[in-house]
């Protein structure tokens, strides 16, 4: 989504909700598995929770 969405004008903020609103409805269990599977991510949750 940051490649999509970073450094890139929009002409209001509901037009950039809407840009990522569609962009989190695109996304399945794998490709949210394989992003939050990070250990990066993973070790600052259990650190934290």
């Amino acid at each position: 989504m940051k490649d999509r969405t970073a450094m890139k004008f929009s002409p209001s903020i509901e037009e950039l909700q809407k840009k990522v609103t569609v962009m989190v409805r695109q996304l399945n269990p794998e490709l949210i598995k394989s992003i939050t599977g990070y250990q990066l991510y993973t070790n600052l949750f259990f650190e934290n929770f």
